[in-house]
């Protein structure tokens, strides 16, 4: 039981932890897959890149909803919102670099 209050603790920080941990791995395995393997590099940025924009969206999504509850504290409530919107701006900058996934030649070199 101590272990589910804890994890309630840390519900607001969702969208932060989230969204930054899809964002540092699209980043991480699209810059990998690009230099490492440059004939399929572009498929592999594009899957990744929306795998984890589905997870950057869900810990926005859940970040949202704490946001939106009125059973929460204010100071809950406000980092809630601090991570619904860095969801946000981490979820285009993840779609961002797969649309370049899309459009960029496979090879440059």
């Amino acid at each position: 039981m101590k272990r589910a209050n804890a994890l309630m603790e840390l519900w607001p920080w969702a969208g932060m932890v989230g969204a930054a941990a899809a964002w540092a791995l699209d980043h991480q395995v699209g810059s990998d897959s690009t230099f490492y393997r440059c004939g399929s590099g572009n498929l592999v940025t594009v899957v990744v890149g929306l795998l984890c924009l589905l997870v950057a969206g869900a810990s926005g999504f859940a970040s949202f909803r704490l946001w939106r509850s009125d059973a929460e504290t204010s100071a809950r409530r406000f980092v809630a919102l601090l991570g619904f919107l860095f969801a946000l701006l981490l979820a285009l900058a993840i779609l961002l670099s797969s649309i370049a996934g899309l459009i960029m030649p496979e090879c440059l070199t």
